[in-house]
């Protein structure tokens, strides 16, 4: 492909659906971006260059009006998709979290990781106390049926659920929300991930022995149903984890089926820090196996049927036959958009060989994009959409160039000489496609590995061809030749072993990962517009651009903000605040929050806010005492953080998480502290940091709560209060040891129970503003409402973070600026 051909590809007609995918993409991002947009505005204008499109197109005006037809449906699509479904779809009906009766059908195969299950459910019946809408009618026990419809996402404790499958029909009693994830700026949006996936509410179901299943006998008839694909992935997965070890079973889950929801943390850490978890997604090579074993065994099955032949041409006629597999393993697989993606673009390539049609890489890749994003808009922002394309468009774009470098006719080879070109030709590819997703990596996941090119090379051999293939084969065979299956699978886990051996071996080297803030958008747009000219016309200049943006994306530059910022960043039921002060001095009082085997909030929530902050070393990490919820993201941020000093109220605690941290800590060279009643952490241009307790010193028989460091900042007239989880014991000894409390926000204490915030203590704080760091679904009701009351009734201006997300304080102007992620 030299390069005005490639060129060409961006204004020439002849390349209509590569222009018409990009029209697309844009048009879903200009909805993104202003998602308030009028649709029927945007539809109008759709429909009217479509029109004048057609009238028009015999001349180049026609051309690009079609263009701007599809920009503008693009549009149209994207803000039609953000908008709440209504009425009668569940999501009208579930507007605040409440406990309800529901009845539905199973969508799709069970998830679990160990501790808990999810389920899909297409719900179309709730049973509530009070009439929903005009269609409710009541039913026996008070309760009124509505009838609803829209897919709703349920989690429950773990539990052998073997009578549950794609398809059953259940009633079931569930907490029922909106989906909240933990909204602060840089932070993964849990809501438009879910959808992204349709799904409007998400709820928790306490007691999941009481679920009902309707018709158990009708198995068959579901199966037979439209679930008939979703059944046979649930029983590949059941049929790994009987005839597996956990581990091996866990990975043919994730390469074969796209479950890797029985990953241990261990392994898909190593895989990340190894730069190949991409691995274990279903790509191109899953479906270029299954094709071309399909495709050599129906041409083998024609061959033997002459007459046959005489219409239907043998590699025709295997090509078609080829199609059907892939098509199923794709649904088997559990519709991902890099298997669809894959799957497409393979139908494409079967489609122009029956055709006889020329096969070109950059409009397969167009057309899967287009018919993606028509049927989805949102899976635009998803990563796997983006991380998927990107990849394999820099690997169709370096190919031609690959070919004219190590494969020309003119290289008489020996088979050494070819085994070597095969190799660098590997390296070369495994680089371009690492170095084409490294902005992505880095703004959704703030780390990069840095020998993801070398281990894909060494790993895809042993995971993609070894272990997929006897994987796949064994699969195959599981449904009526159970015992070979299992032989060819364990045969495949070979392959499993020796990438855990060599990945384990490779990962004891340090640093493998680099970890860094997230790029700004225009070092991105940059860096893939030098990419892109050095892949079209590979001359210096665009080298010139892409080694700059390069080293601007893995170097990048922190200004200190112009004015002090005081972040409550919203971590759940936990605490978390962050102080940014303009003379450059960084604290973190607290980091904790929920946190199980597979979620951590120091790397899933704190740390993305602080590299969305471009905070590289924290100076002074204060933990104000030993509960999970104020410290548990500690050793995440003491590995990624680099914190100088650490304030502790106590060196060791009943606790053996918080002893470990400490000894991380130790053994990075941290410098630990217990601050002494009024000690101060020295600021610059008159600011003050001053921890007010005693309690941690004088009183080591108190609880755990009452012994939290009290931490008192104050930027010009405005003073902020961090009192942990302290309780009246300790806020009456404050009340006796301080003469200053008042303080102009304080977080509430102990997240607003009912043991802390006494009105003599309110009385003396007195502040203008009260931040309640607490979860919107916990099980025990934070804030208690009698302590909203008690702050509001004195003039206290209560901020939720549960409502409110992470919320900053700004002290600019002699004012105090306040901004929410959340409106």
């Amino acid at each position: 492909m030299n390069p005005p051909f490639q060129v060409k590809i961006l204004f020439h007609p002849g390349y209509l659906i590569i222009q018409a995918a990009l029209s697309l993409m844009s048009g879903i991002g200009y909805a993104l971006a202003f998602p308030t947009s009028s649709g029927p505005v945007l539809l109008a204008a759709s429909i009217s260059s479509g029109i004048l499109s057609l009238l028009l197109r015999r001349q180049k005006k026609g051309h690009i009006l079609l263009l701007l037809f599809v920009f503008f449906m693009g549009a149209t699509l994207g803000v039609h998709r953000q908008k709440i479904p209504p009425a009668p779809h569940i999501r009208s009906l579930i507007t605040q979290p409440a406990l309800t009766t529901c009845t539905g059908v199973i969508s799709e195969t069970l998830s679990r990781n160990g501790e808990r299950i999810k389920i899909k459910i297409a719900i179309d019946t709730i049973y509530t106390p009070s009439a929903q809408n005009s269609t409710s009618h009541r039913m026996m026990d008070n309760l009124f049926i509505t009838k609803t419809h829209g897919t709703i996402q349920v989690s429950m404790p773990f539990f052998e659920h073997g009578h549950l499958n794609p398809g059953d029909r259940i009633t079931f009693k569930a907490k029922l929300s909106p989906p909240r994830g933990f909204a602060n700026p840089g932070g993964f949006d849990f809501p438009v991930f879910l959808q992204s996936h349709n799904i409007f509410i998400t709820g928790w179901i306490a007691q999941p022995d009481t679920i009902i299943k309707h018709n158990p006998e009708k198995k068959t008839a579901t199966r037979l149903s439209g679930y008939f694909t979703e059944n046979i992935r649930a029983d590949l997965i059941r049929f790994y984890e009987t005839n597996l070890s956990i581990t091996h079973g866990s990975l043919y889950k994730a390469l074969i089926t796209g479950d890797r929801s029985g990953l241990s943390n261990e392994t898909q850490e190593m895989f990340k820090n190894l730069g190949i978890i991409h691995l274990l997604a279903i790509s191109g090579l899953h479906m270029g196996l299954l094709a071309g074993f399909t495709m050599w065994f129906s041409t083998k099955f024609l061959s033997l049927f002459p007459r046959l032949l005489l219409y239907v041409p043998a590699q025709q006629g295997a090509a078609a036959l080829a199609m059907i597999p892939v098509i199923f393993y794709c649904f088997i697989s559990g519709l991902h958009p890099p298997a669809v993606r894959a799957c497409l673009m393979t139908v494409v390539l079967f489609s122009g060989f029956i055709l006889r049609r020329k096969w070109h890489g950059p409009t397969a890749i167009g057309a899967a994009a287009l018919i993606l994003l028509i049927g989805n808009p949102l899976l635009l922002t998803m990563v796997s959409f983006q991380l998927s394309f990107v990849a394999v468009t820099a690997i169709v774009l370096i190919l031609p160039i690959i070919k004219q470098r190590f494969f020309t006719p003119n290289h008489a080879l020996s088979w050494l000489g070819l085994m070597q070109r095969t190799i660098l030709s590997g390296l070369y590819i495994s680089l371009i496609a690492s170095l084409a997703t490294l902005p992505l990596l880095l703004y959704h996941f703030n780390r990069v590995s840095l020998v993801s090119p070398v281990t894909t090379l060494i790993m895809e051999p042993l995971l993609c061809l070894w272990a997929l293939g006897f994987g796949l084969a064994g699969s195959a065979l599981s449904v009526f030749a159970p015992t070979p299956a299992t032989i060819l699978l364990k045969v495949g886990t070979l392959g499993f072993d020796c990438s855990l051996w060599l990945g384990n071996l490779i990962n004891t080297i340090p640093n493998l990962t680099l970890w860094l803030p997230a790029p700004e958008g225009w070092k991105m747009i940059l860096f893939y517009s030098g990419l892109i000219f050095f892949l079209i016309f590979r001359n210096r200049a665009s080298v010139s651009v892409v080694i700059v943006t390069l080293i601007l994306l893995l170097i990048p530059f922190r200004q200190h903000p112009e004015y002090d910022h005081v972040t409550m960043i919203d971590v759940g039921k936990g605490n978390s605040s962050l102080i940014e002060c303009a003379s450059g001095e960084t604290i973190l009082i607290d980091c904790g929050g929920p946190n199980s085997t597979t979620f951590n909030i120091g790397r899933q929530v704190i740390g993305p806010f602080l590299f969305h902050r471009k905070i590289r070393e924290v100076d002074l990490l204060i933990l104000s005492h030993s509960d999970n919820d104020h410290y548990s993201g500690a050793p995440f941020l003491i590995d990624h953080f680099n914190p100088k000093e650490i304030w502790i109220p106590y060196e060791y605690a009943d606790n053996p998480q918080w002893n470990a941290m400490l000894k991380k800590a130790n053994d990075q060279g941290v410098k630990i502290r217990i601050p002494k009643e009024n000690e101060s952490y020295p600021l610059q241009n008159g600011r003050t940091l001053r921890n007010l307790s005693n309690a941690h010193r004088m009183e080591p028989h108190w609880s755990q709560n009452n012994q939290s460091l009290v931490i008192r900042f104050t930027s010009g007239p405005y003073s902020f209060l961090f009192p942990g989880d302290i309780e009246e014991l300790s806020e009456e000894n404050l009340l006796h040891t301080q003469k200053d409390l008042q303080s102009t926000v304080i977080v509430a204490p102990h997240h607003g129970s009912k043991s802390s915030s006494t009105p003599a203590f309110i009385n003396r704080v007195m502040p203008q503003y009260v931040v309640f760091s607490a979860s919107q679904y916990g099980r025990t009701t934070f804030p208690a409402p009698t302590i909203v009351t008690r702050y509001t009734d004195r003039n206290s201006i209560p901020l939720k973070t549960a409502d409110k997300g992470g919320i900053t304080f700004t002290p600019r102007d002699n004012t105090l600026h306040v901004a929410t992620t959340l409106p």
